[in-house]
């Protein structure tokens, strides 16, 4: 029986809207740490976490369950 073995990796960023609101150097961590723990809940895997004050960049290996289509829709509720 053949199987196919594939890796889906998936990069995001995603830029605060607002110019007044930035994301502060004590908070980074425990913001990273919880979007990588939402992923985790969802069964994917994520590579790498981080970000800028202005923006967050979000590397990870997309699960087989989850269409890629869900994802940029927002029909899979990620919470």
């Amino acid at each position: 029986m053949s199987q196919s073995l594939s890796l889906l990796y998936i990069h995001i960023v995603f830029p605060i809207e607002n110019p007044f609101i930035r994301i502060q150097a004590k908070d980074a961590d425990i913001l990273y740490h919880y979007i990588g723990n939402v992923l985790k809940k969802h069964d994917s895997l994520p590579v790498c976490i981080g970000g800028m004050s202005d923006h967050i960049h979000i590397l990870f290996v997309l699960t087989q369950s989850m269409a890629l289509t869900d994802l940029s829709t927002g029909n899979q509720t990620l919470q």
